[in-house]
């Protein structure tokens, strides 16, 4: 794998991209399938019960290799978006309006959609709810326009996982002046940006419109459009296996940390997410090379209906996982696994059907995506 020619340019990297995609959506469910942070009536479900495999699970897959998946994605949005170099007034505008279907429409839709499971749940199953959301029956106008931007001050819109597409869109009507400093000083500005997201500037949160992290890692995929580079190829030029090898350890010694009650600024975790953003590139275009993942390729068209979908589903399962289940260690650990591969199954399978049945709807809500 790891000796793949990385410098072709016959498409190898664009496979890299399709490959991945689903694999870090899958990894984006899996962040919010952690069971032991359920709540039902106001209570946590996991209090007062002996969790060890469970938090060992949980620091390894989630906050260790699960957290890579959304810097991947601002990475690959920023290459995709400034990809082929010339960026004139005309090329912004371009960019703007083809936004507009591929982010703006899908981002409302999911919204207003998830505001209105939240008000059936809230009227019909009050019962499951945690009773820490504010009723939707009582929005104020103020409440309904803070439904797209930041809900209940949790610095998300309320399909919460579409913060990352939110900031999208606010990068990308900066990017004018993102090009400018890129053209100028692009490797000096991605590597201050990094390191103020490394270190963890205070006040600055990763879903706030603001965040750091889009802005770092988007930069960093944005410089190698502007100069019309291939990441792949640059990254080819690194030991890629002491990369991985140093990556694995990262996470491993993170992660005991993180059960140890160290690190709590988790400078750690996140000096790992930049080596395995170049291992798991590598990885695919190795992958590809030797005729591995057509699967993940042929299914990357479902991925953003598997991510603006899970939300909902994913409360609902968890709450009936931990309602039906005794909570235990092993009950806990189970989910953490089982709820994201149903959740991902459920939605690749809901998406086929509805690109067959509605291919027009799909391809609006999924921004262009829904077909094959």
């Amino acid at each position: 794998m790891w000796n793949a020619d990385l410098t072709r340019t016959d498409g190898l990297q664009s496979q890299a991209i399709s490959l991945l995609r689903l694999p870090l959506i899958a990894a984006v469910v899996m962040i919010h399938s952690a069971v032991g942070n359920v709540v039902v009536g106001g209570v946590c479900a996991a209090d007062g019960v002996s969790c060890r495999a469970y938090r060992l699970a949980e620091a390894l897959f989630v906050e260790g290799f699960g957290r890579m998946a959304v810097p991947v994605l601002f990475f690959f949005s920023g290459y995709l978006f400034f990809r082929g170099g010339s960026f004139t007034a005309g090329v912004y505008r371009g960019k703007l309006l083809r936004r507009v279907r591929s982010l703006l429409a899908p981002y409302v839709f999911w919204n207003l959609l998830t505001v209105a499971l939240t008000f059936m749940a809230q009227t019909f199953m009050g019962g499951m709810t945690s009773g820490m959301r504010k009723p939707v029956a009582g929005y104020s106008a103020a409440d309904w326009l803070a439904c797209f931007w930041d809900v209940d001050g949790t610095e998300m819109p309320m399909c919460y996982p579409l913060w990352f597409v939110r900031n999208l869109m606010l990068l990308a009507v900066a990017s004018p002046l993102l090009y400018v400093v890129l053209r100028r000083a692009g490797a000096v500005f991605t590597g201050v940006v990094g390191a103020l997201w490394l270190t963890g500037v205070t006040g600055v949160s990763n879903f706030c419109p603001w965040s750091l992290e889009g802005l770092a890692f988007f930069s960093w995929g944005a410089y190698y459009g502007v100069r019309g580079r291939s990441f792949l190829a640059s990254f080819g030029r690194l030991d890629l296996k002491a990369v991985a090898a140093a990556y694995l350890l990262m996470v491993a010694a993170s992660a005991v940390l993180r059960l140890n009650g160290l690190d709590e600024r988790c400078l750690l975790q996140r000096a790992a997410i930049p080596l395995g953003l170049i291992t798991a590139v590598c990885a695919a275009a190795g992958m590809v090379s030797a005729g591995m993942g057509a699967a993940c390729i042929r299914l990357s068209s479902a991925s953003f209906f598997v991510y603006a979908y899970h939300p909902m589903p994913a409360l609902l399962v968890l709450k009936v996982w931990v309602m039906v289940l005794p909570v235990s260690d092993f009950t806990m650990t189970l989910g953490l696994f089982a709820v994201p591969v149903v959740l991902v199954a459920v939605g690749v399978a809901l998406h086929a059907v509805s690109a067959r049945l509605l291919p027009t709807f799909t391809v609006v809500i999924t921004g262009g995506r829904g077909m094959n």
